[in-house]
């Protein structure tokens, strides 16, 4: 999910997403991955969020293809992440220009 204010303010932002993933731990599980950015004001601002079922490439894929039809693909950009393989391997996958750091 992106808001459309997420899609329409993200040609202001820096050129930097930082993606991280969290456990759900409720009746159903899974993961909750999410997608942010710094604004031009240097303050923290949320791009794109969802819902998968578990920490595998699959589910990153999805998060990626999803967030790059949202917000296209951007020149000079750079994902932050932690060591996640499965980030990784899917933010390669998806986005092809981009330089990636852990």
């Amino acid at each position: 999910m992106c808001l459309a204010v997420s899609k329409h303010s993200w040609p202001y932002c820096r050129p930097v997403i930082v993606v991280d993933g969290s456990a759900l731990k409720a009746k159903f599980g899974g993961m909750l991955p999410a997608a942010c950015c710094h604004d031009a004001n240097d303050c923290i601002f949320s791009l794109a969020f969802g819902i998968v079922p578990s920490k595998s490439n699959e589910s990153w894929k999805w998060f990626f293809e999803k967030l790059r039809d949202l917000i296209g693909k951007r020149e000079s950009l750079v994902i932050v992440t932690d060591r996640h393989k499965d980030i990784k391997y899917a933010a390669n996958l998806v986005y092809l220009d981009a330089a990636y750091e852990i």
